[in-house]
């Protein structure tokens, strides 16, 4: 089964209750590492997920990259977690 980790760039909130829309602000020197070319293009993709809750500053949102991960985590099944966490693929 494949494996990715998430690498946290930044976060977000709804800066406005009436607009279902979600400002985030992400660290530009994370992305560079998650630049890939299409027909030309330079891309980044990325995943907005809510928070369980705000954080202390009312942030509501996460904002991550998810990159596979090559081979067995040294880590893996020890009970520990590096500062990426981990999430397996859903089947596709």
């Amino acid at each position: 089964m494949k494996r990715f980790e998430k690498v946290y760039i930044g976060k977000g909130h709804k800066p406005v209750d009436s607009l279902d829309i979600v400002r985030v602000t992400v660290k530009k020197d994370l992305l560079d590492e998650f630049v890939y070319e299409r027909e030309g293009v330079q891309m980044i993709t990325f995943e907005v997920s809510p928070l369980q809750q705000a954080d202390k500053f009312g942030r509501t949102h996460t904002v991550y990259c998810s990159r596979l991960v090559k081979g067995q985590d040294k880590e893996q099944g020890n009970g520990k977690h590096s500062k990426a966490s981990r999430v397996e693929a859903s089947p596709q």
